[in-house]
């Protein structure tokens, strides 16, 4: 029977002991033998489909784990040797090959990180919009009602608008949607705040418009294009998507770097990142697509939407830290572009249009 030296640790004594490994390839197991020059005595027996053989770190010696605390420091030849006896090979032979050459080494890295890139920009984001479509709509208005919560804490006050005014621009919105196939769920819901003209879609259909907007415009009209854009945030689930792209990258950040901290804040972060970042451009790129599907099949076409962000572009040009809102949008005159040639095709369609990524 073939075998090679080794030196043995009992895991309870920290003291090498001298030893053979031996194979027993009609029972598949391994037997750690030491002699004592008179007699072999055998130290473990281990089923070969139990091994777990390490490389080495450093030096040439591989650790061989047999259990218990168990384990032998043997030569580089014992890997090949126990993978001609275990059972479908050894599940280490691509880390010994990849390890074997530095070039193949940059190579797999190289793989890795591109896999790993196409996980965030891809994956991710098909995960967090399947996920999003089937939640239960019951999770997603308390998840909404939270972040609201939170924001009436830290951030708005109550509203100082007229309730006439209030009520008129809820009344006529109704009777918008009602002209509008599918329209989704949505609470409308007015704040004053200190970040000026401003409107938020949250998660459940809570929409948020500021007394600054209503002021700001000088037509119902454009505040009714503002809603209708966010609805399209509501429409296509904005804010539980970003939500759950968020918890991915957080996990995928933990599975790596073990930092369970970034999951845990994710959640209580949704307020503020809606707030300071809002929704990514295809967002917006969907929800502007969205609102000329629904300025269009509601009758009151795309130029008050137009023209109500080439006014905030005109009066905040210099203040883009005072308004928000049209800071993760696209550029407006992309967005104008977008929403005429929307227009002006006159498509009929039975579903609101996406913008694919």
């Amino acid at each position: 029977m073939v075998g090679f030296k080794v030196s043995y640790y009992d895991g309870h004594s920290p003291e090498a002991q001298p030893a053979r490994l031996e194979v027993d390839s009609v029972r598949r197991r391994l037997r750690v033998v030491a002699s004592d020059g008179l007699e072999d005595i055998c130290l473990a027996t281990v089923p070969l489909k139990s091994l777990s053989l390490d490389p080495p770190l450093e030096g040439d010696q591989w650790v061989l784990r047999l259990g218990d605390g168990a384990v032998c420091e043997c030569p580089a030849e014992v890997y090949d040797w126990i993978c001609r006896y275990k059972p479908a090979g050894y599940g280490g032979r691509f880390t010994r090959w990849a390890e074997s050459s530095m070039k193949i080494a940059v190579m797999c890295f190289a793989a890795t990180a591109v896999a790993l890139v196409l996980f965030f920009r891809v994956g991710i984001p098909l995960i967090a919009d399947h996920s999003a479509r089937v939640l239960p709509p019951e999770i997603e208005r308390v998840v909404g009602q939270q972040v609201m919560d939170t924001l009436d804490r830290h951030l708005f006050h109550p509203s100082e608008l007229p309730e006439e005014v209030r009520e008129g621009i809820e009344l006529e919105f109704a009777e918008l949607v009602a002209k509008v196939p599918q329209s989704p769920d949505y609470r409308i819901e007015f704040r004053r705040s200190r970040i000026g003209p401003n409107a938020f879609a949250l998660p459940g259909g809570i929409i948020i418009m500021t007394d600054e907007l209503v002021d700001f415009s000088t037509e119902r009209n454009q505040i009714h294009a503002v809603l209708a854009h966010e609805l399209g945030h509501v429409e296509h689930k904005h804010g539980m998507r970003m939500a759950f792209q968020k918890a991915g990258y957080a996990l995928t950040i933990t599975f790596f770097l073990g930092d369970v901290s970034s999951v845990l804040s994710m959640g209580a972060a949704l307020p503020a990142v809606l707030v300071e970042t809002g929704y990514s451009r295809q967002f917006e790129r969907e929800a502007d697509l969205y609102a000329a599907y629904f300025l269009t099949e509601s009758g009151i076409g795309v130029e008050p939407m137009i023209e109500l962000l080439q006014q905030i572009t005109g009066e905040y040009e210099d203040a883009s830290q005072t308004l928000r809102w049209l800071s993760t949008h696209p550029p407006t005159s992309e967005r104008a572009r977008l929403m005429r040639e929307f227009a002006a095709s006159r498509i009929a369609e039975d579903e609101p249009p996406v913008l694919n990524p």
